[in-house]
């Protein structure tokens, strides 16, 4: 349980990577679309948490560097209004670029993702009711983020 923490602010420093915990399950995905990979484990497990933190930072899924240039974002009003009528998001999805220039970059605002993580619930939840696989409706979503 204590290394749930550590694993959290590994993740929160990665733009491909996302942690859900859910059930008892703290499950960390990794990539996006097709390419999307995960590794899961009880919440509490410490022995297994640092093991992912460890290919997190160190191993296969250790994060690339490139010396490509980011890709513009376009916009992301459609989620973004999806969210604020929906899931309560307050102000921009986005975050805003250095010395404000008004445009947004391509990681969420905290109430985003606060907001996006409740969107995601209640597909995951629907999809328990209706036995549904979502697996690709969630990746799309995700692909949001990175993709406009």
């Amino acid at each position: 349980m204590k290394q749930l923490g550590n694993l959290a602010m590994v993740c929160v420093r990665r733009p491909d990577v996302l942690l859900q915990i859910l059930n008892g399950q703290a499950t960390v995905f990794i990539g996006r679309g097709s390419e999307r990979k995960r590794m899961t484990t009880a919440w509490d497990d410490d022995e297994q948490v640092q093991k992912i933190i460890h290919e997190l930072n160190f191993g296969k899924y250790a994060e690339q560097k490139t010396s490509e240039p980011a890709q513009e974002i376009n916009t992301y009003l459609p989620l973004e209004d999806i969210l604020q009528k929906h899931f309560g998001l307050k102000g921009p999805l986005c975050l805003k670029r250095p010395r404000d220039t008004g445009e947004r970059t391509d990681h969420y605002t905290k109430a985003g993702y606060e907001a996006y993580g409740k969107l995601i619930e209640v597909i995951y939840d629907a999809a328990k009711l209706t036995e549904v696989d979502v697996n690709e409706l969630v990746e799309r979503l995700d692909q949001i983020e990175y993709d406009n």
